[in-house]
């Protein structure tokens, strides 16, 4: 599967609800190699091949038996993901909403999909800063607290050594001392 249009090829043959999520899948990654979120997870195509190359296949029972079979099918699995990622224009252009060869553009299946993913996606996102700005709050209440109860006891230290000094100061001072 070395060619690109093999991997189009497939994913054009593929029942429109996987070739919906798979379009979503690469198409989300593709959004994941645009050159600033690239300088922070320092993913590249061949990375993201590699890593998401797996989850896209399931192995033959056998494959663990034979190193060199599970070595090949990981570098076909890679090359396919990387042919995709590569040719993202061509793979969104699928969908099956007609025309030939089920190329007219995605679906309104694979549309809905993607908003439904991307709306969750974003609720969760947003709860996800919420519960997280509620931690930060929660985690500075406490430091501050803590902060507060160290101060409290450094103060109160200060007034003990003051009357522990008063009181050594008035035995030293003391009725037969004068």
């Amino acid at each position: 599967m070395a060619k690109p249009e093999d991997s189009l090829r497939i994913v054009d043959e593929l029942p429109e609800l996987n070739r919906s999520v798979l379009i979503y899948l690469i198409h989300f990654l593709r959004r994941l190699l645009e050159p600033e979120v690239m300088k922070k997870t320092r993913m590249d195509i061949e990375n993201f091949a590699t890593a998401f190359g797996p989850c896209f296949f399931i192995p033959p029972d056998d494959v663990n038996d034979n190193l060199e079979k599970l070595y090949s099918n990981l570098q076909s699995q890679k090359k396919f993901v990387a042919n995709l990622l590569n040719q993202r224009e061509e793979v969104v252009n699928m969908g099956g909403g007609g025309g030939e060869g089920g190329k007219a553009g995605i679906s309104s299946k694979a549309k809905n999909l993607t908003r439904t993913v991307s709306t969750k996606f974003s609720k969760w996102q947003e709860m996800s800063m919420k519960k997280a700005a509620a931690r930060r709050r929660v985690l500075s209440s406490k430091k501050q607290r803590i902060s507060d109860a160290a101060k409290e006891e450094k103060e109160a230290k200060k007034v003990q050594d003051m009357l522990s000094q008063d009181q050594a100061e008035a035995e030293t001072d003391g009725p037969g001392n004068q």
